[in-house]
């Protein structure tokens, strides 16, 4: 079952370590034989037994992400810096209680890793995974008075992410992270999200294409060779920022089309103007849609159709003024007859011309009652009309 926490209840935290490291031991004198016990297996899970029956080990796991970063529409990935935390329960260690001084907790340090038991777990859908050092690695144990432990380590993660670009650049994207067991089937070891609170973003997360959105918790178990492996998701929904598209590719073509329209107000007569403006206007708006920053995919997006729409209003403004000069250029066009001739006085050159001219009177019959400065003014309120219908429906159906 998938359980929803909406933004404002877990974006807008910090993680707050004060009441963690109350009466705390920091073990660095601290021997394996004081903890360890002397048949203690480091590859068997600390599974429980309950009468007849042996239950696995739960382990809880938190992630505190810090940033998220690189999105790549190219290669369908992103990176992230989380802080991994998980606890399981683990009887067979020993607590030191003589050395504890009444301490609740003693922190153990890496090596600790090879010596005790740790889960098994990977990221399911990471490309890349590296744990962040400085100085030292970024990684601790925690052993409670109880026998509980907690593992706590900052990493770097190259994650997968299936993207649709279909309404690109008005998509949302759902990305996530998969957290799996690599060897321990679940009759082995469970995992599970922190009840109290799984998932903690840092309010400092600021991506600059995109709004993080809703998170949703779910399980991923698999079912391998006969056996099932515990599996858990973290979803998250990335909606991406308009602004820089709106900026740098609708208003200008916007403008451009606009530009383009103005050729209906120009007289037919002024030839160069008109096919200046137009060819201008179909250049520009060519050259913008080849420098549009555009996702390599094999389908049609939204900007495609926004960049191919506009192409076309601006080359079907050239095809006007194709017909409209056609029809001037016939109307000024005076068709004199030819003069009788006789046979003795044959000129096969005005033959010719006079079949050409009786071919064009029979072909613009059709045209003969259309005023070229009729289709001019139309021009000026249907281009704009159906441009202002196609920006509407365009808006309705992707944004």
């Amino acid at each position: 079952m998938t359980s929803f926490i909406n933004t404002p209840t877990w974006r807008h935290h910090e993680y707050v370590d004060e009441k963690l490291l109350d009466k705390v031991l920091f073990a660095k004198s601290l021997s394996f034989e004081e903890v360890i016990p002397v048949n203690y297996d480091h590859h068997l899970p600390p599974k429980l037994n309950k009468g007849d029956s042996i239950l696995p080990v739960n382990v809880s796991v938190h992630l505190w992400v810090m940033q998220i970063r690189s999105v790549d529409e190219v290669d369908m990935d992103f990176k992230m810096d989380v802080v991994v935390r998980q606890m399981w329960e683990d009887h067979r260690l020993i607590f030191p209680e003589d050395r504890s001084g009444g301490r609740n907790k003693i922190i153990l340090d890496a090596s600790w890793g090879k010596a005790i038991w740790t889960p098994d777990v990977w990221f399911k859908n990471a490309l890349d995974t590296k744990l962040q050092q400085w100085v030292l690695p970024s990684v601790f144990y925690w052993l409670m008075r109880n026998r509980t432990v907690y593992f706590s380590g900052r990493v770097t993660l190259q994650l997968s992410c299936d993207m649709d670009m279909k309404k690109f650049p008005h998509d949302s994207q759902t990305c996530g992270v998969s957290i799996i067991s690599l060897m321990s089937p679940s009759t082995d070891m469970e995992l599970h999200w922190f009840q109290s609170e799984p998932i903690r973003v840092s309010r400092l997360l600021n991506l600059p294409q995109f709004e993080v959105g809703n998170l949703s918790l779910s399980r991923c178990d698999t079912s391998v060779y006969g056996e099932t492996f515990s599996c858990i998701v973290a979803s998250f929904t990335l909606n991406r920022r308009c602004g820089f598209y709106i900026i740098n590719i609708y208003i200008p073509t916007v403008l451009i089309v606009s530009m383009s329209m103005l050729t209906f107000w120009i007289p037919p007569e002024a030839v160069p103007a008109r096919i200046t403006l137009g060819v201008t206007s179909l250049l520009t708006i060519i050259t913008k849609q080849y420098q549009s920053t555009m996702p390599s995919v094999s389908y049609i997006v939204a900007l495609n159709v926004w960049l191919s729409s506009c192409i076309a209003f601006v080359f079907f403004s050239l095809l006007e003024y194709a017909l409209v000069i056609s029809l001037v250029k016939r109307e000024q066009k005076v068709v004199t007859p030819c003069p009788a001739q006789d046979e003795t006085n044959f000129n096969p050159s005005a033959a010719r011309k006079s079949l050409r001219s009786a071919w064009s009177q029979r072909n613009w019959r059709v045209l003969k009652y259309i005023n070229p400065w009729v289709i001019d003014f139309i021009s000026r309120f249907l281009f704009p009309f159906c441009f202002v219908i196609f920006s509407i429906i365009y808006a309705n159906t992707y944004a």
